[in-house]
Order: C-alpha cells, then sequence, then structure tokens
C-alpha cells in the first residue's frame, strides 16, 4: 500500500466519522461548520507531517 493510499484511506474515515458527529447535532448548519472545520484541522496535521517527514 502506498503512502498515498494510506493517506486517503484514513481521509475516508477521519470524513465517516466527522460526518456522524456532525449528524448527531441535528442540525444542519452545526454540521457543515463542524465537518469544515474538523476536516481542515485534519488535512493541516497530514500537510504538517508530510512537511516535517519530507525534509
Amino acid at each position: 500500500m502506498t503512502s498515498q493510499e494510506i493517506a486517503k484511506e484514513i481521509t475516508l474515515k477521519a470524513m465517516d466519522n466527522n460526518l456522524i458527529k456532525a449528524a448527531n447535532t441535528g442540525s444542519a448548519e452545526v454540521t457543515n461548520k463542524s465537518f469544515a472545520n474538523e476536516t481542515c484541522k485534519f488535512y493541516k496535521k497530514i500537510f504538517d507531517t508530510i512537511e516535517k517527514t519530507s525534509k
């Protein structure tokens, strides 16, 4: 499995988890904001890690 495939799997799992958590609030606005915030944080972690390990 390549690092890209691993990153894709992690991303899909994180998206699923965020959708489940956000859906439990029952509010579309809260759901969208929560999902966007968590997704941004998640991608920032990935990019920071890639940045550190690629040097």
